[in-house]
């Protein structure tokens, strides 16, 4: 899951059909559901790409920012 995450947190962030964006997101909403705490030292990264994935455009990737951004909540200690 490690070797998954980073390369597809610096993807999201390129300019990509709503539809990949979409897909890239739920992804990592998955790898969130699936690691858990061991993904703890990605949370920063987690965080920023979701935040930044609520000003897109497209209404679905916003929406699948929503769901990442509340999977993520349990792993952050920022508040």
């Amino acid at each position: 899951l490690i070797k998954l995450t980073g390369p597809l947190l610096r993807i999201v962030g390129d300019r990509n059909p709503s539809a990949v964006k979409i897909a890239i997101v739920q992804t990592l909403g998955l790898i969130l559901t699936k690691g858990g705490p061991v993904l703890r030292a990605f949370v920063p990264q987690f965080q920023t790409t979701f935040v930044k994935a609520l000003s897109d455009p497209s209404r679905q990737v916003r929406v699948e920012a929503i769901k990442a951004l509340a999977l993520l909540m349990p792993l952050s200690t920022r508040v």
